[in-house]
């Protein structure tokens, strides 16, 4: 048994998206739970804006205290296939042959992180 240790979800004040969830923190979550901690929907006035939404939501996601998988979706929503909308059944499997082993920082994610850190 883990315990939900902080959970905080995207604010909807943004009006962008809705959270579903039936866990609050401080919750026991056994070995054998449903792994949906909550359902996230985002929406726009396109596919881009809903994708960017939904990116700027899941990056806000506080969970601890038990394994998530918040990372992989982000990076899901970078993939080009992904914001084409060019999915498949075996879009997963494709995109990630290695599996999924963290982000790997782009160029530019490296400078802005280094120009952040230079700044602290």
């Amino acid at each position: 048994i883990s315990t939900l240790t902080r959970y905080q979800e995207p604010s909807s004040e943004e009006g962008t998206g809705r959270v579903d969830t039936g866990v609050v923190e401080g919750s026991e979550i056994s070995i054998h739970y449903d792994p949906l901690i909550s359902k996230l929907a985002t929406y726009g006035n396109n596919r881009q804006e809903a994708i960017d939404n939904m990116a700027k939501a899941l990056d806000s996601y506080v969970i601890r205290g038990v394994t998530h998988n918040i990372s992989f979706l982000s990076d899901v929503m970078r993939k080009p296939r992904f914001i084409e909308g060019r999915l498949t059944t075996k879009f997963i499997p494709e995109e990630f042959p290695q599996g999924f082993h963290g982000h790997t920082l782009n160029p530019i994610e490296k400078r802005d992180l280094m120009t952040i850190a230079a700044a602290v």
